[in-house]
């Protein structure tokens, strides 16, 4: 962040000295190099020149803060549907292990788990438990499936009302990891779009600051050169935010681009495995 703010600092200071000074540094330099004017040569429009510098620079600042925005609110989506995931991861868990504690309750703990297929403990992993969601579902609605010759047998409609909680679940919690998955993918798009536009931002800067400093040396006015010098180590910013803010790690020594470069996207199949975490805390915590 103190990046991003030091480069929106230093494209504010270069596009706004793009226009005051333009037409009082064309007129010094006009008088400089008008005597080195050939017959029939005319001068160039020196004042446009810089104004069109600026306004250069000031497009590729709106693209950056564009794809900056654009990143922040993709990854707020993203966050949105984690959660969303994790509600839905909870819920099925529920539902789950009520029609287990169901089952056990009507036909006896041994019976229960050979009609729905369910060995072991419920799992937290949203594959796993949507896997053993659908087998018990598919087991429920089987009539040939019963659990022993001589035990209760529930009826057809009663295997149907116990299904229905838990299938409905299951699609509830499909449909979330399928939207993680987009969100996961759009931030990836917004971050790598906003790594191309820093760095054609920090390529802009260099050249086209460095361009006004250059018309402001030629013009011989050295205060206002020095105001609009980039820095050529950390392209982007003026010189002088590059003289207090060294950049530099106090344990290597080595200049840090950490800002620069921007979050590291996270892949979708990273996004899913961090909300099964953050489920199965939840889901510890309601058992």
């Amino acid at each position: 962040m103190k990046g991003f703010l030091a480069r929106k600092k230093a494209a504010a200071i270069v596009t706004a000295a793009s226009r005051r000074w333009a037409a009082s540094t064309t007129e010094t330099l006009e008088e400089r190099l008008r005597p080195e004017l050939a017959e029939g040569e005319t001068m160039p429009d020196l004042e446009l020149a810089q104004r069109l510098l600026g306004r250069a620079l000031d497009r590729q600042w709106r693209r950056l803060e564009s794809t900056d925005e654009a990143q922040l609110a993709a990854a707020a989506r993203r966050g949105r549907r984690s959660a969303g995931v994790a509600e839905a991861l909870v819920a099925l868990y529920r539902r789950v292990v009520d029609l287990r504690r169901l089952m056990t309750a009507v036909v006896g703990a041994v019976r229960a788990r050979r009609l729905l297929g369910l060995a072991g403990k419920t799992s937290v992993d949203p594959v796993v438990l949507l896997r053993q969601a659908g087998q018990a579902v598919a087991r429920l609605r089987d009539a040939a499936l019963v659990p022993a010759p001589a035990a209760y047998q529930p009826s057809a409609r009663d295997r149907q009302r116990w299904a229905k909680p838990v299938e409905a679940a299951a699609r509830v919690l499909e449909s979330a990891r399928a939207s993680a998955s987009i969100g996961g993918k759009e931030l990836e798009a917004a971050v790598a779009a906003r790594r191309r536009a820093l760095a054609d931002f920090n390529a802009a800067f260099v050249e086209l600051a460095g361009w006004l400093e250059a018309i402001y040396r030629a013009a011989r006015r050295a205060e206002r050169a020095a105001a609009v010098r980039p820095s050529r180590r950390r392209p982007g910013v003026l010189l002088e935010d590059d003289d207090r803010h060294r950049g530099r790690s106090k344990t290597s020594g080595t200049e840090s681009t950490s800002e620069a470069e921007g979050p590291r996207p996270s892949s979708p199949r990273g996004t899913v495995a961090a909300v099964d975490r953050v489920a199965d805390v939840r889901i510890r915590r309601s058992a």
